[in-house]
Parts: structure tokens; C-alpha cells; sequence
């Protein structure tokens, strides 16, 4: 699942190194010489923007689903807390469930916002 601020900043990416391309054509393909330590490398321009461009891609797609699996991690711990707090034969369970199942309720949300930025976006106007 992408953003719409990462779509946003993939297709700003792309424009600016096409708007670059089309008018410095010559200089984009010009090879050039890049130190990695112990030897050196020749490859074109383009080469090492495409590279940097796939390393930011990734690299927001990978923390992405970092958080997104974060927290479904913590709903499915919730949700066994809950489960093992039900089944207890313990006569304050009711009143040990109530924060569970807040905090619970609270992840879920977070987990919708996650994996629905625009419904918040409607709330918050809905609300003005």
C-alpha cells in the first residue's frame, strides 16, 4: 500500500529527473568516474540517480510496513490478553477487561488509520 504523500513524492521524483533528462540529454548519459573505496567505477549519470531514487523508494516502503505490522502485532497481543482474561474463572475479570478492550479499540483505529489515511482526512472535515 503507498501513501498519497509518497505517491506524491515518487511522481515528483520522476518529473524532475525527466525534466533534467530532456534538457541536459548528453550530460544524463555522459559516463563518469565514482570512487567506492578501493577501485573506481564508470557508469553513466543516470545510472547513479536511478539507483538513489530505488534506495528512498525501498527504504519508505520497507519503514511503511514496519509500523503497519507493528501494530498489527499489538492488536493480536491485545486481542490474546483479552482471550486469556476471558477464559480466567477470576471474578474481577469484568472490571480487568474494561482498559484491555480500550486499548484494544484504540489499536484498531490506529490500524484503520494506517491502512486508510483518507478516512481520517474525511473525519477531521466532517468535524469543521
Amino acid at each position: 500500500m503507498i501513501k498519497k504523500t509518497h505517491l506524491i513524492l515518487l511522481i515528483s521524483y520522476v518529473a524532475i529527473i525527466l525534466y533534467l533528462a530532456i534538457f541536459n540529454w548528453k550530460l544524463f548519459f555522459l559516463p563518469i568516474d565514482i570512487s567506492i573505496g578501493l577501485t573506481d567505477v564508470r557508469f553513466p549519470l543516470v545510472a547513479l540517480i536511478a539507483f538513489i531514487g530505488l534506495v528512498v523508494v525501498v527504504t519508505q516502503w520497507l519503514m511503511a510496513n514496519y509500523s503497519l505490522l507493528k501494530y498489527q502485532r499489538d492488536v493480536i497481543t491485545k486481542e490474546k490478553e483479552l482471550l486469556e482474561a476471558t477464559t480466567s474463572t477470576d471474578k474481577n475479570a469484568p472490571s480487568a477487561l474494561k482498559p484491555i478492550k480500550e486499548e484494544i479499540e484504540k489499536l484498531h483505529q490506529k490500524l484503520d488509520q494506517l491502512l486508510n489515511p483518507s478516512s481520517e482526512t474525511k473525519e477531521l472535515s466532517k468535524d469543521q
